[in-house]
């Protein structure tokens, strides 16, 4: 992957609004008519991602399970395989998005990423707002730094 300095970065992340896009450096949810979502539609319904989502989010909070923190839970899959090619599609119009994971920080907060849960490789520093410095580029995670 090329630089990202000069690039448009995004993250999906559910945060129990209807906005599921965020501009990664200004932390702000990209309005439903923004023509990402469209992108995001040739790939995903993500409106019955958010609502899944939004279910599994509930369960935790009853302590029914910790799905949504399993980076290898169906609904976190479901996102992360799909961005190879949402950013392909984007990539000549200097965006890429990425998909927001963390772990549960209430059994720990001052966890440090340091390598890819899922490719175990050392995560890339952007040095831009905390909760969306590390990435990884090979699958498209970001992830916060304490």
């Amino acid at each position: 992957m090329e630089d990202l300095a000069n690039k448009t970065l995004y993250k999906i992340m559910w945060a129990n609004k209807e906005e599921i896009i965020w501009n990664m450096r200004d932390e702000k949810s990209v309005p439903l008519d923004n023509i990402l979502y469209k992108y995001l539609e040739k790939f995903i319904d993500y409106r019955i991602w958010q609502k899944e989502f939004h279910k599994e989010y509930l369960k935790w909070l009853a302590g029914e399970n910790e799905n949504i923190y399993d980076v290898n839970f169906s609904l976190n899959s479901q996102i992360i395989d799909i961005l190879p090619k949402l950013n392909e599609k984007l990539n000549s119009q200097n965006i890429y998005v990425f998909y927001w994971f963390d772990i549960d920080r209430s059994v720990d907060e001052n966890f440090n990423w340091e390598f890819c849960p899922m490719t175990n490789e050392l995560l890339t520093n952007l040095n831009i707002k905390n909760n969306n410095s590390l990435i990884c580029k090979k699958c498209y995670l970001t992830f916060p730094k304490q």
